[in-house]
Order: C-alpha cells, then sequence, then structure tokens
C-alpha cells in the first residue's frame, strides 16, 4: 500500500515537472514568435495607445529594434528599452521606405558633405556643408533625408546626418515659417486645444521649444503658443503659393472615406460606406486622369488608414487639391438626403463653391449646399481640401443612387469639371 502511495506522488511530480516545463518551453516559443522591426525612420514617436491622439510617451531613433508584441490596424505596440512598451505607427518601422514629415534637427557628421538638388549622387551640388552644420529633416526617402539649412533646401545622405540629443531647447530662437493660410496657434499642444491666434502663410515664427510633435513659438504680434510641426518649415516660401495653371498640370488626391475596420455610415441592404466612397474614388480617378492630372489615393483597397496619414500624404505631395469623400447618415426617425460640401479654411471657400454647383447642377439628389465644418482633413491639411458627403446612406432613395455605378460617374463628371474651372480661373 506505501508503495503504491509512493508510486503514485512520483508520479504526480513527474506530471506537474512536465507540466511546467511545457508550459516553460511554450512561453519561450511564442517569445521566439515575436517579430522584431528595425527602425528606418530618423525618430519615430512612441506613444500611449495605437493612434496620433494618444500622448508621446518617447522617441526611438534609426537603427533601433523593437519588438512587436501587438499589432492593431496600423499600430505596432513594441517592447524598447528596458522592456518599455508603447504603440508605433507601422508604416515608420516597416520597409516602406519613405517616412512622414518630421521637422527633425539634426547635425551633420562628416566635414564637406554635400547637399544635393535631388536624392541622387548623380544631382547637382547646392552646397557642402561643414561637420556640426544644423539641419531640419522634413522628409526621408530612399535613405536620404529632405534638410533646410540657411533658408536653402536640398537633400543629403541621411548617414551623414546625427540626432540631436535632445530637443528642449536646441532650437530656441531659430525661425519657422506657415506653411498654410489661417495656421492654427493654439493654447496647448494638441489638436483639441483652443486656438489663441490664426497667422498667415509664410509669417515667421521664433521657436521657444519644442514638445513632440509640436513647437512652442511666438508670433510677429508676441503671442507664445503651440503649432504642430505638419504645418510649418523651416524653408522660407515664396512670396505667393504656386500652384498649378491647368488640371493637367495639378496632383489631385482623392481620399475614400473610412476602410479597413472603420466601416463608416450602412445602407438597410447592409452595403457599407467605406465600399461606396472606395467605388467612387475609383470612378473619379479614372475621370481625372482623362485630363492628365495625377491623382493619388489615400487607399486602394479596404485599409485602415489615420487621418493623419491622410493629410500627411497631401502634404509630402504637395497636392494642388485633396478631396474627401463620404456619404452621410442621420440617426433616429429623422432621415435627411442630399449633399453638402464643406471647407474649412476661406482659401477653399472658392474651391467649395465651384465644386458643389458641379454637383448640383449634376445629381438627381437634392443639394445642400457648401459650408464651413471643422474636420480633421481640411483643418490639419496644409493643400487645399474639401470634404463631400454626397448622400445619405439611411435615406433609401439617396442610397439608391450612392451604390449605383451611373451615379459614381455623374460624381466623377461633377468634380473634374468643378476642378477644371477652378484650375482655369
Amino acid at each position: 500500500m506505501r508503495r503504491e502511495l509512493r508510486k503514485k506522488n512520483r508520479m504526480t511530480l513527474f506530471l506537474i515537472n512536465l507540466g511546467l516545463i511545457l508550459v516553460v518551453c511554450a512561453a519561450f516559443y511564442v517569445m521566439g514568435k515575436n517579430e522584431t522591426v528595425t527602425v528606418n525612420s530618423i525618430a519615430v514617436n512612441v506613444r500611449n495607445g495605437p493612434g496620433v491622439s494618444y500622448d508621446i510617451t518617447s522617441q526611438v531613433s534609426r537603427g533601433q529594434t523593437l519588438t512587436i508584441v501587438e499589432e492593431r490596424n496600423d499600430w505596432y505596440k513594441v517592447k524598447y528599452s528596458d522592456d518599455k512598451t508603447g504603440w508605433v505607427a507601422s508604416w515608420l518601422v516597416s520597409n516602406s521606405k519613405t517616412s512622414a514629415n518630421t521637422n527633425i534637427t539634426a547635425t551633420v557628421n562628416t566635414e564637406g558633405s554635400k547637399l544635393r538638388k535631388a536624392n541622387s549622387t548623380e544631382s547637382d551640388i547646392l552646397a557642402e556643408l561643414a561637420k556640426g552644420t544644423t539641419v531640419s529633416i522634413s522628409k526621408e526617402e530612399n535613405g536620404w533625408s529632405k534638410v533646410t539649412v540657411n533658408d536653402q533646401t536640398g537633400w543629403i545622405n541621411t548617414t551623414l546626418l546625427d540626432i540631436s540629443d535632445s530637443t528642449e531647447d536646441e532650437t530656441t530662437s531659430q525661425k519657422l515659417y506657415a506653411s498654410q493660410d489661417e495656421t492654427n496657434i493654439r493654447e496647448e499642444a494638441n489638436i483639441d486645444s483652443t486656438v489663441v491666434e490664426k497667422v498667415s502663410y509664410g509669417a515667421s515664427l521664433t521657436i521657444l521649444k519644442t514638445d513632440g510633435e509640436w513647437y512652442q513659438v511666438q508670433t510677429e504680434a508676441g503671442q507664445t503658443g503651440y503649432v504642430a510641426n505638419w504645418v510649418v518649415s523651416f524653408a522660407k516660401p515664396d512670396s505667393e503659393k504656386q500652384t498649378a495653371t491647368s488640371i493637367a498640370e495639378a496632383t489631385i488626391i482623392l481620399d475614400p472615406g473610412h476602410g479597413g475596420e472603420d466601416v463608416g455610415a450602412e445602407t438597410q441592404n447592409g452595403t457599407y460606406e467605406k465600399e461606396v466612397t472606395l467605388a467612387t474614388a475609383k470612378a473619379v480617378k479614372k475621370e481625372l486622369e482623362k485630363t492628365g492630372a495625377n491623382v493619388l489615393m489615400t487607399r486602394s483597397g479596404d485599409q485602415t488608414v489615420s487621418l493623419k496619414k491622410r493629410t500627411d500624404l497631401s502634404a509630402s505631395n504637395q497636392a494642388d487639391v485633396f478631396i474627401s469623400l463620404h456619404y452621410d447618415s442621420t440617426e433616429g426617425t429623422n432621415v435627411a438626403s442630399g449633399t453638402t460640401t464643406y471647407y474649412y479654411y476661406n482659401r477653399d471657400k472658392s474651391l467649395a463653391k465651384l465644386i458643389n454647383t458641379e454637383l448640383e447642377d449634376d445629381l438627381p439628389i437634392p443639394n445642400r449646399g457648401y459650408e464651413y465644418n471643422d474636420l480633421y482633413v481640411t483643418r490639419e491639411n496644409t493643400q487645399p481640401a474639401l470634404l463631400l458627403e454626397l448622400g445619405y446612406l439611411n435615406s433609401d432613395n439617396d442610397a439608391k443612387y450612392a451604390v449605383s455605378s451611373s451615379y459614381q460617374q455623374k460624381v466623377a463628371k461633377a468634380i473634374t469639371a468643378g476642378l477644371k474651372k477652378y484650375f482655369n480661373q
């Protein structure tokens, strides 16, 4: 009896130990399966949540290896130094060769480094930079950085630059310039903060300090506040903004609203807004390309794309026009109908009027006019931008048109006609 009991105890102990070994092995297996990514951009913000609305908690530098522990939409939750965790934008650490605008300060690490007209060793040399020269990086592409130094902008091989170690006061007294009309100067460093002053295109701003993706600045009027780094430039802009004089010379960005997990509104038959906006954008793109215009899309499939990434695409490509396509919806029993054209900046009011007039004339549903609205993709856009609501999906009348290719073609022709008039005026 005792022998059998001892035998049973040994077996129980063996099974417990075996279970512990299997748990440890499984843990190591899972740890080994975690993917790692290397930071390609010169610096990437680490946030406390998966989106640009979350606070910046740290920054990681080019070449740093991060371990992915979770993925959500276009964001990775990663482990970095000392097992700290945070969220980074996947497109800044994946194999993509281009980063969003940064406006990060760096110094030249090699005497006689060449500042070139384009991102190629075959390109013309604009200047030779001394070791220790401070530059501002606005963009990275294919191993090159677009920089500004002494009001001169050009390209330099990224390996010839070192990121400044501190961002606290190293840019103090440097000048920034507003790259859009009615640039917001805010009370605090976030897009929901109170606007304390608006400055015009080309206005000079003195940097007091940096705060993540924001600069604390003093305006020419003496007002102190914060400005987002994506609406300013270290390069002094031309006295007048250069725009295309014909649609054939223009770069137009189409932004199909929603996508991926963000489905948007829904028809009674279960068709999502994200599907209709994409189909409409493709029809508009095809029509615009007949004019010779260069047309880019913020998404070409069913992807989730952040609002900031959409406006960054507009800024980095210096779009002549950015148009965000949406379909509306109302709650409850009060079902509305019709199209609405929204703008944010007064600079875009004439564009809104021209596009809206064509929609009013060509579409079979009511037109609700053009008006101001505080929307991210128009407010935070450095380029002329509109958001079009092209019908109400919870209205049976509007929905039957919205999902049809014939209606989408009418939308395409109306937008194209409006843009032709805009560029010819």
